[in-house]
């Protein structure tokens, strides 16, 4: 399970009750190089970033997807 924010990471892991679970819920972009995405950064909301906001996080998002596709795919 892949969250945006790691605020919904806490939040979702408030509802598992089996520790065996805990791995399963990542933050999406900690899925990124640690090179150009430290762990710990949200994916940004693009709402407060008009057009350019929305066309980064839809790069950001494509980006992730394809780093967990080759990881996925090894």
């Amino acid at each position: 399970i892949y969250t945006m924010a790691y605020d919904v990471v806490e939040e979702m892991k408030e509802f598992i009750t089996d520790s065996a679970q805990y791995k399963k819920i990542v933050n999406f972009l900690d899925e990124m190089p640690e090179d150009t995405h430290p762990r710990g950064e949200d994916v940004p909301d693009p709402w407060y970033g008009g057009d350019e906001g929305f066309a980064r996080c839809y790069d950001l998002i494509e980006e992730c997807c394809k780093e967990i596709l080759k990881k996925r795919l090894r």
